[in-house]
């Protein structure tokens, strides 16, 4: 598979010379779609969370998929994170409050117990130029407007978006066996191949016009990986916790069409090496 690029545009003429750290979060879920008509309709989304520090000098970021995705493959988690402190709270294990800013209504301050703002999310109109999609480089090239006055003292922001539909099998491969009418049990295999910023896999276009763009210098990566507690997960060399997802805190989440009862939730992270992420994993049921 070729990878996920991740960039981003300074503001013209600007002096700061700080660099640009950010932290990722994946959440991929596979879930039953209550609403199909087919019985346990079975489908996948992934949530995509960046955290971005010293974001203030930031004009764009840029998000490569090797494929085509279009504008309503996607859907802003801004809002929904930003309707309950729970949801925060529950992503970073941590227990902040939230305070909604009058003047920027598409933002809310995240903030510690003394007070400190931590972060600010971003909400996103995803039917905006907020968001701007080209197709290029074999692909689609997503690009994220970041509001001058976004990050406030801390100078940190949070944005957070889903990816659905077809375009998210792009990063399985389903493996059935020939012979699976003479099982006795029906098995089938998922193979999860994802990767950020592996530069060997760059269309050489794209390569070209990284270079003369900026990187992150990405500090480390949250991987989780949802799926029904009946199937088996074999992941090598990955120090992986797990638990079991709370219906009440997380159906509203993910929308209420989709069934969250029995669900695992798979959680890894890891820092990243040379600013890329290359993981494969075998899910069977």
């Amino acid at each position: 598979m070729k990878t996920i690029a991740l960039w981003f545009d300074r503001i013209p003429h600007c002096k700061s010379k700080a660099k640009k750290e950010i932290d990722i979060h994946i959440n991929f879920w596979k879930l039953s779609n209550k609403s199909k008509k087919i019985l346990k309709k079975q489908e996948y989304f992934i949530d995509f969370g960046f955290m971005i520090k010293n974001a203030k000098s930031i004009k764009e970021l840029h998000i490569h998929f090797p494929f085509t995705v279009k504008r309503s493959d996607f859907e802003d988690l801004g809002n929904i994170i930003g309707k309950d402190v729970k949801y925060v709270n529950a992503i970073f294990n941590e227990n902040y409050e939230m305070i909604s800013d009058s003047a920027h209504p598409k933002y809310k301050i995240i903030k510690d117990k003394a007070q400190k703002i931590i972060f600010v999310i971003y909400s996103i109109d995803i039917n905006s130029d907020d968001i701007s999609f080209f197709n290029c480089y074999g692909g689609t090239k997503v690009s994220i407007n970041i509001p001058a006055n976004t990050a406030q003292e801390n100078n940190k922001i949070y944005i957070r978006i889903r990816l659905k539909g077809n375009a998210v099998k792009y990063f399985i491969r389903e493996f059935t066996p020939k012979n699976w009418f003479f099982q006795s049990a029906f098995t089938s295999t998922d193979t999860i191949d994802f990767r950020i910023n592996e530069k060997r896999n760059y269309n050489d276009s794209l390569a070209e016009q990284i270079k003369e763009k900026q990187l992150f210098n990405i500090n480390k990566i949250h991987f989780l990986l949802m799926r029904d507690a009946r199937d088996d997960l074999i992941a090598k060399h990955l120090k992986i916790s797990c638990r079991e997802m709370e219906v009440d805190l997380w159906q509203e989440y993910v929308g209420k069409e989709y069934s969250v009862e029995n669900i695992i939730a798979y959680h890894w992270s890891e820092k990243a090496l040379i600013n890329q992420i290359s993981r494969q994993l075998y899910y069977i049921y």
